[in-house]
């Protein structure tokens, strides 16, 4: 009796550590991978802002090619910043005029991004295999802004 009550509890008790260790950051959308942030950005060759990020939301596939996603909303001076960092200020291509953001964005995330075209969005190569799509919203002084980070493999 003794013994099968300790081994009910211990099963009891490695099902509830279980459950509770993959909670997950509460920043990532629901199903996000199960990865930490830094690694994720590691993995799409990325960094974030260098701000303090509101309403910070992100989301990673769990494919193996990949995709990573994010939203933050930061002052206008740290927007800029980041499109520098991207090297998207400088490239005169990297300015497409063209919102990434689809159905799959606005079902999966609620995204609505209402810039009208051509809106202050563009995209470029980060690294040889990740592909960045970035969307600014000017939202009366700060801005918002809408990631997406394709691995090309």
């Amino acid at each position: 009796m003794v013994p099968r009550l300790v081994a009910a509890l211990a099963c009891g008790i490695a099902l509830v550590a279980g459950c509770t260790a993959r909670q997950g950051d509460p920043r990532a959308y629901p199903d996000s991978r199960d990865e930490s942030l830094d690694r994720t950005l590691a993995r799409f060759s990325l960094d974030l802002p260098d701000c303090d990020l509101h309403d910070f939301r992100y989301f990673a596939t769990d494919d193996l090619q990949g995709a990573f996603f994010f939203r933050a909303t930061v002052p206008a001076s740290c927007a800029e910043g980041y499109l520098a960092r991207l090297g998207m200020s400088t490239d005169l291509g990297a300015k497409t005029g063209v919102s990434f953001i689809g159905t799959y964005e606005k079902d999966r995330f609620g995204w609505r991004y209402t810039e009208p075209e051509p809106c202050p969005c563009y995209q470029r190569y980060v690294s040889a295999d990740v592909q960045v799509s970035l969307n600014i919203a000017d939202d009366g002084g700060d801005k918002t802004l809408y990631l997406r980070a394709i691995r090309h493999t």
